[in-house]
């Protein structure tokens, strides 16, 4: 049915100097007063060749003529986001399911090769008549500011395009998983079909009191804000105040640079150091360097003023890791808000209606204890028991609460959540001073080695799964015949297939003899990476697990989705806009929804939980 009534299309549009989709995102360079449409291809199920179709009124013919339709079309393109969101929001036109070529090639070949049109036919082998420098010489050009040849230059490269697409198509399409495809079609109605608002006040008050912090910090510190945003400059003024900066090594540049992003081990370590040495001057630097360089708060807040005219475009990028969960958009992500403001509150529900945010708790924890037979452990969930607080008890010899010991119990809370994946003492160390969901904690090396040791005597099973998955990262490498079977997964050469009918795919996996430890050691080279990626047990495991809550999520948000309109979702986490009468029974269904567990993973104890808001939250 998906395939019965097919439509192809894609748009070539006027760009230009601050009218252009690489600066503005789709929605904002869609409404920008320059913007323009100049042809459109398409290609139909009944149509051998593509038609290009010139001007407005050409355009909105042909979808008004589709409309009474609508229903049964499938509209598909390379990128479906940015001309599918230009079919409904200048033609008035949705159809009954949406196709993207290249959120499938995120699925299928990302590890292999770019996800462009261009990348993708060159890599499967398909006839694409690719006009070289078309696009750069309509820059600033609007279609009547085209020569004839120009023109014709353009037509002929924007049906090259469609047929390229359609090619594409046919090759991605046979075997492709009906399940993922109505994931790509939900989460582009998030963005073509918008329904919640921005509460522009709210962001502007955070805008302002971000830039207000700012600016008293450079006055504590005495030093001009541009000398924190850069690299270079921030190194020279830690060695001006008598400190030596770290480094650290740069494959593209070939050489050793300052090692000073918040999420560089050495800078934290010499954050670490600051606390332990109580060096008030140099924690007041590190201080200042990672707020002022940071500029996410303003981003997300000046991205919620400008999309305030109307309902906020919601872009959430198909199987845009490895492990096929969802990144940003847009210029603008709603997966990633700050926890320590205000701006998810900035997404709100529409007059009349309640947000209804539920969240599969632990999620990640209860599939690797499931996944290894760690039975306690997997008791525990279904008990209902708090997890973290048992571990905390089990490491301080205390009896541990969340009311009576928050910092044991959010370092109970970090073990489960971070050591069922071969994390070691240092690593530790470190996720307990970068203080993410609780406060920075500086802990003593062979404390955390403690914190360490006793997990993995406690839950051995867990630690056995790493090491049976390490044994068969040989049946990845590339001339493997062997195929074996682990719980509900299937390894072979170069892949891992998963329970959605996609895999996770390792090319270029390679063996070698770490020579200090005489050790055998595995790295895959996907596409893009500066330096082969190493693997070993704990990293398959995490990538099995992840991507598996990846798999459970997106199938809760399918079965949502077939009763209440699912407007966002987060990692782990699904949300719902339901008119205000409906939100209890909408809370409850989605509870119950997202605690049955699919049927490859019986026994698997899931547990959800949630709340119902007028505006974006986290639940409880």
């Amino acid at each position: 049915m998906i395939w019965d009534h097919l439509v192809a299309i894609d748009f070539e549009t006027y760009f230009g100097k601050g009218c252009n989709v690489r600066d503005l995102g789709i929605s904002q360079y869609v409404k920008h007063p320059e913007f323009e449409v100049n042809i459109m291809s398409y290609r139909t199920h009944n149509m051998e060749y593509p038609e290009c179709l010139v001007g407005d009124e050409a355009i909105q013919a042909f979808f008004d003529e589709l409309k009474p339709y609508a229903s049964l079309i499938t509209l598909s393109a390379h990128n479906v986001m940015f001309d599918g969101y230009i079919a409904a929001k200048r033609y008035g036109f949705v159809p009954g399911f949406y196709v993207c070529t290249m959120d499938m090639s995120r699925a299928l070949l990302q590890q292999f090769c770019s996800t462009s049109l261009e990348a993708v036919a060159k890599f499967l082998k398909v006839r694409q008549q690719k006009i070289q420098g078309v696009l750069l010489n309509t820059r600033n050009k609007r279609w009547e500011d085209l020569n004839q040849e120009e023109q014709e230059a353009m037509i002929e490269y924007c049906n090259a395009d469609t047929d390229a697409h359609w090619q594409i198509l046919e090759i991605l399409k046979q075997g492709f998983p009906e399940e993922e495809l109505r994931v790509i079609d939900l989460v582009t109605r998030m963005f073509t079909q918008p329904v919640l608002q921005s509460d522009a006040a709210l962001a502007d008050e955070i805008w302002q009191k971000e830039l207000k912090d700012k600016q008293a910090l450079v006055e504590k510190t005495g030093v001009p804000k541009t000398t924190f945003t850069s690299n270079e400059k921030f190194a020279a003024l830690l060695e001006e105040r008598g400190y030596r900066y770290p480094l650290k090594w740069s494959e593209k540049k070939e050489k050793y640079i300052p090692a000073v992003a918040a999420a560089d081990i050495e800078f934290i370590r010499l954050e670490e150091d600051a606390v332990t040495n109580d060096d008030k001057q140099l924690q007041l630097l590190i201080q200042a360097r990672k707020r002022l360089k940071s500029n996410i708060i303003e981003t997300r807040s000046k991205a919620f003023i400008n999309r305030a005219d109307e309902p906020v475009p919601i872009a959430i990028r198909y199987c845009a890791a490895h492990t096929m969960r969802f990144g940003g958009g847009d210029k603008f992500n709603p997966q990633n808000m700050p926890n320590q403001t205000a701006l998810r509150n900035c997404l709100r529900a529409p007059k009349g209606h309640k947000l209804v945010i539920v969240d599969a708790a632990q999620i990640e924890a209860r599939i690797n204890a499931w996944l290894a037979g760690q039975d306690d452990l997997i008791q525990q969930f279904f008990d209902g028991e708090d997890v973290y607080s048992i571990f905390a008890s089990e490491l301080f010899g205390i009896k541990v609460t969340k009311a009576t010991h928050y910092k044991e119990r959010y370092i109970g809370k970090t073990c489960i959540l971070g050591l069922g994946y071969q994390m070691g003492a240092q690593r530790l160390k470190d996720e307990l001073k970068r203080g993410r969901g609780g406060p920075p904690l500086v802990l003593p090396l062979h404390e955390c080695q403690r914190y360490v040791n006793t997990y993995r005597n406690q839950y051995a099973r867990i630690v056995d799964q790493w090491h049976k998955l390490h044994m068969l990262l040989h049946t990845l490498l590339p001339r493997s015949n062997e195929i074996v079977k682990y719980r509900m997964l299937r390894f072979s050469a170069g892949e891992i297939e998963m329970p959605n009918d996609l895999s996770l795919y390792y090319p270029g996996m390679r063996v070698v003899m770490c020579e200090q430890t005489g050790r055998v050691q595995y790295f895959f080279s996907p596409h893009g990476a500066s330096e082969p990626v190493k693997m070993f047990g704990g990293k398959v495991d995490e990538n099995i697990v992840q991507c598996l809550a990846r798999i459970i999520t997106t199938n809760h948000m399918l079965q949502l989705s077939s009763v209440y309109k699912v407007v966002l979702m987060a990692h782990d986490e699904i949300v719902l806009c339901v008119p205000e009468n409906r939100a209890d029974l909408a809370l409850q269904d989605a509870i119950d929804v997202m605690e049955v567990p699919p049927d490859w993973a019986a026994g698997l104890p899931l547990e959800a939980e949630g709340c119902i808001a007028p505006f974006y939250t986290k639940p409880d």
